[in-house]
């Protein structure tokens, strides 16, 4: 047997932002999958900088002046081509 409702135009609105809400808060988890790239690109960057400073003898003031693009291109020049590249590309993929 069916079942008829009835709904008002309050009713039928109240539905209507519900739906709205839910797929905003299903685009917030979406973000949420970026911000792993952006933890990800953070911890490739400390190591680094870690390589920079204790396997390449970079001074450190030196290296916390440099932006990401410039690690790259150090890593690159030290011969760090696969960390680099990493960097590189999460660079890209996250819209740096």
């Amino acid at each position: 047997m069916k079942k008829i409702i009835r709904l008002t135009e309050s009713d039928l609105t109240r539905i209507v932002k519900r739906i709205i809400k839910e797929n905003d808060d299903y685009k917030d988890e979406e973000f949420g999958q970026t911000d792993k790239g952006e933890e990800e690109l953070q911890d490739l960057i400390e190591e680094a900088r870690d390589i920079l400073e204790n396997e390449c003898g970079y001074d450190i003031e030196e290296i916390n002046s440099m932006d990401e693009r410039d690690i790259v291109e150090c890593l690159f020049e030290e011969g760090h081509e696969d960390l680099a590249s990493e960097i590189e590309d999460l660079l890209e993929q996250e819209g740096f």
